[in-house]
């Protein structure tokens, strides 16, 4: 297998994997390679959700044939595989490694997520109200004037 057709093998099956995973995972609440923004505290999506990312190191072997017409076949790499399958052709096997990562947002507990909200806006309106006494107050309780009159 020569290097354009390995490394173009290569991409087109990790890029269909990611593709299969985004509609398995999306039904699920999560998302596969999502739209980022970077923070404070990392790559997050719109709605604040941390995005995690998933190493792979993987493994292929590519696996050429004299039998078989141009070319080889992209496999991941298994560590112990047998065969019973008897052939007259010759076989040739290289084994490389290739390493990728794939951005994802898990998704996210719903009950957790309403309290998490229910909180945020009950410690919104606590502070509301600690700036409203504040305000009331110094309106009400100093007068820069009455000392002159």
């Amino acid at each position: 297998m020569d290097l354009k057709d390995f490394v173009s093998q290569a991409l087109i099956q990790i890029t269909e994997g990611v593709s299969e995973a985004q509609e398995i995972v999306q039904k699920k609440g999560g998302f596969v390679n999502p739209a980022i923004r970077q923070t404070e505290v990392g790559q997050t999506m719109h709605d604040g959700r941390v995005v995690q990312i998933v190493d792979f190191n993987i493994a292929v072997s590519v696996t050429e044939d004299s039998s078989c017409s141009g070319g080889g076949k992209l496999s991941v790499a298994t560590v112990f595989k047998a065969s019973a399958e008897k052939s007259s052709s010759e076989k040739n096997s290289t084994t490389s490694t290739i390493s990728f990562k794939v951005p994802l947002a898990l998704s996210i507990d719903r009950l957790s997520l309403d309290e998490l909200l229910n909180k945020e806006k009950e410690d919104a309106d606590r502070e509301m109200e600690v700036l409203d006494a504040c305000y009331t107050n110094a309106n009400t309780s100093y007068d820069p004037f009455s000392a002159h009159k």
